[in-house]
């Protein structure tokens, strides 16, 4: 499926300065489903934000 409106999930993020780690539960949503072959990230929407990513994961839902 590709990537809508109906498939993202929306999550609060700090703008402080600071490193922080976010968990998504996206095995919580029907649309997440099978092997996930792309992603996009749009991290926030306030222009002259500038986001870093350290490392990014998939863990297996328990």
């Amino acid at each position: 499926m590709p990537e809508s409106e109906a498939t993202s999930v929306r999550f609060p993020v700090a703008v402080d300065g600071q490193w922080h780690d976010y968990h998504l539960p996206v095995a919580e949503s029907v649309r997440w489903r099978g092997i996930v072959t792309r992603l996009r990230l749009d991290p926030v929407s306030r222009p002259g934000i500038e986001v870093a990513l350290d490392e990014l994961r998939f863990v297996p839902k328990p």
